[in-house]
């Protein structure tokens, strides 16, 4: 007897999932090896919405359960946009973790105290322990402790003593500056030096390496990439919340769930929340087994779940950078029995949705489907110089970011050794969707949320409609 509401099974906007959790088994061991190994680097770097953040907190949750016999290990959890300071920003951070203090003052009586509190209330400092404390001068005084030392010493203590540590710098690739990037990635040398697990969250496709190369930082190295979900681990995500809510679903029709989520788990779990409230009507679970109902159209399905930002990124990206007094060339198409004239960011959109669409299209296959669609040469595409259509999109995409970012820097002004952001200061920064370098006009068009993917493939229509209706209404003057 099930009686469990659907929303306790699949709960697609939590990253933990329980009653229909999928374990990524190599994954998960892969990055538990890192960890027990210690002193390593660790790039972990996937596409947004793929579990990656809770790859690495279920690591290190797991680690810390496996070391409960020999105390408290610690691990040290840093949101990178407020790392953009560069190593006096990462010290800082980390000192206050430590709850040590930036400064020590030096008093005219006689004190022998330690100074770190975090590390004395594990039980390791003791009263003949050098170095961590304040001593009686004959003229008091103030001095600035020299983190970049003291930090690395007082995380060797805590890995000598048969505990687990790392240190994590999640959304790595807010820190867009490289030399920063660099400056990080080698103030931690020491750390990682002492035995201690660096474990950096990225984006893919990102300029990371050269950094880590030019950081010298030897080759202990480990790059984790964490693939889209195939479509038989999204299966399971169904067949396990079913099971829960005493519910059951042909296999085909499972796998039409997840070959339409790309690649994304919170989009199989809305997916399958979906079908069982909307489609079929159970807010719970019923007490007998009952196999699920899937209409024989999939649209009926696919086209009710819908991503408000997502709609709204197609719509950016459709309408495209802001132009004055320039008239915007127009591509007559024929897409089955649709004649449409596009301009270059709509034809963009459409051909990247008739090409599946893709987390990673090549440049070349979409020139190919733009030729196919204007019924023209290769050639014809090549002198489009999509470059100057693909370059004001990433731009875009990015806008909501970099303003962010900036709100934060405008926000707190520059960074000081002594500066410490809390919790309650982390900006909720926008991930980027869309991206194309243009330094390497080869390079494939990315599009880095399943979200935007999603939308494009069952939502793009309609949008499109509404921008073509918009773009007459302003030609018209109506």
């Amino acid at each position: 007897m099930s009686m469990l509401k659907t929303t306790a099974v699949f709960t697609p906007n939590t990253s933990s999932p329980k009653l229909s959790k999928v374990a990524r088994t190599v994954l998960d061991k892969t990055l538990s090896d890192c960890l027990d190994e210690g002193g390593m680097y660790v790039f972990v770097q996937g596409v947004t919405k793929l579990g990656k953040t809770t790859l690495v907190a279920s690591a290190v949750r797991q680690d810390a359960e496996s070391l409960e016999e020999t105390g408290v290990d610690q691990h040290f959890w840093f949101d990178s946009q407020n790392l953009r300071g560069g190593a006096p920003a990462l010290w800082a951070a980390l000192a206050s973790q430590l709850r040590q203090p930036f400064e020590e003052a030096l008093a005219t009586t006689k004190t022998d105290t330690s100074k770190w509190s975090f590390l004395g209330s594990l039980g390791f400092f003791s009263s003949s322990a050098g170095g961590e404390h304040s001593y009686a001068y004959d003229k008091s005084r103030v001095i600035a402790v020299d983190l970049p030392h003291a930090i690395p010493a007082a995380l060797k203590q805590i890995v000598d003593s048969g505990k687990s540590v790392a240190i994590v710098l999640d959304d790595f690739h807010f820190i867009g500056d490289e030399a920063t990037r660099m400056e990080i990635l080698q103030a931690l040398k020491p750390v990682a030096d002492k035995g201690v697990t660096i474990i950096v969250v990225t984006l893919p496709y990102r300029d990371n390496f050269t950094a880590f190369q030019k950081s010298n930082i030897g080759g202990r190295n480990q790059v984790l990439e964490i693939p889209t979900w195939t479509v038989p681990e999204l299966s399971e995500i169904a067949r396990t919340g079913f099971k829960e809510l005493n519910l059951s679903a042909e296999e085909e029709d499972i796998r039409l769930l997840a070959e339409n989520s790309f690649g994304s788990p919170q989009i199989m779990q809305s997916l399958c929340l979906l079908v069982c409230r909307t489609i079929n009507g159970y807010r719970f679970g019923p007490e007998q087994l009952t196999e699920l109902k899937f209409p024989e159209n999939p649209e009926e399905i696919f086209t009710k779940l819908s991503d408000q930002n997502a709609r709204l990124w197609l719509r950016h990206l459709g309408t495209g950078a802001a132009t004055r007094g320039v008239t915007r060339a127009k591509h007559p198409i024929v897409d089955g029995d649709r004649s449409l004239d596009l301009d270059g960011y709509k034809l963009v959109l459409h051909a990247l949705r008739n090409l599946g669409p893709q987390a990673q299209t090549p440049l070349v296959d979409l020139k190919a489907e733009i030729a196919r669609l204007r019924s023209v040469n290769l050639s014809v595409v090549s002198k489009m110089n999509l470059h100057q259509v693909l370059t004001p999109m990433t731009v875009l995409a990015l806008a909501d970011t970099e303003a962010k970012l900036k709100e934060m820097d405008d926000s707190k002004e520059q960074v000081e050794p002594g500066d410490v952001f809390q919790d309650a200061d982390v900006a909720q920064v926008p991930q980027p969707v869309f991206e194309w370098n243009p330094k390497a006009p080869q390079s494939p068009i990315s599009i880095l949320d399943p979200l935007l993917l999603y939308a494009l493939k069952w939502h793009w229509p309609e949008v499109l409609d509404a921008l073509m209706d918009e773009q007459r209404k302003v030609s018209t003057g109506s």
